[in-house]
């Protein structure tokens, strides 16, 4: 159905949506009528959606034949999905100029509260971490809160580039304490502090240049474990965002091995998606390693920060 499944549900594109869309979710219950259960999250006709399921799917209608579609039928759903990649399009678009807007308008990251969040997370920022240039500060960045109103608050920012062709494409904010002494944890309906502006998909926050990339590459989550593990002088070292960025890292023209430099997640999702890569990149002749810390529900940030204070 051309969406993402967990467990028993899926997330898919909705009746006449793009391929894009995650709109519709569908849940496998042995109890109800079709065997499933659908929910529209943009509220669309749940008749409409569970029709829309029984044909992806190959089902038969209710009367136990399938009807086709008329041409008219035919042509007005082309449309109809047409129209919402057009305007799903414009949207990625309007939200990636917001990314690199707020990326222009940010300064420098050395002597910023920016770097002394760093500093004081991670100990130091070596200078040439600094000098790639993919870390910034924002006194005053927009971020959503959960009733949809916006607050401006003093961020870390990071840019986002393809990693195919180092093009900017979006950014990563860590909104901020007005002093840098940690995250905003405290501003009302802010939620997570660490937020993505921008389509980040196959993108990373480069540590080290796009043109330095030659036959190996170290890869974190996040900036706090990339800028610690940059302090035991391995290079080149790329931020990928997330579990997602490690599971789905593309096959890199020239790259020979990866380093995984996994978080160990309590509940093992950065470990499988280490894995994952791991087996894909190998179809392409890439040796992958991945390298976790030993004691659960740490990430490498917090090793080796606690090595350091034990020394």
């Amino acid at each position: 159905m051309g969406g993402e499944a967990r467990g028993n549900q899926a997330t898919v594109p909705g009746p006449s949506h793009s391929r894009h869309d995650r709109s519709l979710s569908v849940r496998v219950d042995p109890n109800a009528p079709d065997g499933f259960v659908v929910h529209s999250f943009c509220g669309d006709d749940p008749i409409a959606c569970r029709d829309h399921v029984r044909q992806m799917c190959g089902l038969p209608d209710f009367r136990g034949e399938r009807r086709e579609l008329t041409s008219q039928e035919t042509q007005a759903r082309q449309e109809r999905r047409a129209k919402a990649e057009c305007d799903e399009a414009a949207l990625a678009a309007y939200v990636k100029n917001k990314a690199l807007e707020t990326w222009q308008d940010a300064a420098p990251l050395p002597g910023t509260v920016a770097e002394r969040y760093l500093q004081i997370r991670c100990g130091s920022v070596p200078e040439d971490i600094t000098g790639a240039g993919a870390l910034r500060f924002h006194p005053r960045c927009v971020f959503k809160q959960a009733d949809n109103t916006k607050v401006r608050l003093p961020a870390l920012i990071g840019l986002f580039q393809d990693m195919q062709t180092g093009e900017p494409v979006a950014i990563h904010r860590t909104a901020l304490l007005p002093d840098g002494s940690g995250k905003d944890e405290r501003t009302p309906g802010l939620g997570n502090p660490k937020k993505t502006l921008g389509p980040s998909a196959g993108a990373a926050i480069m540590l080290s240049p796009f043109e330095e990339i030659t036959l190996g590459l170290g890869i974190c989550e996040g900036i706090e474990t990339t800028v610690s593990i940059a302090q035991t002088g391995w290079r080149p070292l790329w931020v990928v965002g997330s579990a997602g960025g490690i599971e789905n890292f593309p096959p890199l023209g020239g790259l020979e091995y990866l380093t995984v430099f996994a978080d160990h997640d309590e509940n093992g999702t950065c470990q499988r998606a280490a894995l994952t890569c791991r087996d894909r990149l190998s179809r392409h002749k890439i040796e992958v390693e991945a390298i976790m810390p030993q004691a659960s529900g740490r990430d490498w940030n917090d090793t080796i920060q606690a090595m350091k204070d034990a020394a």
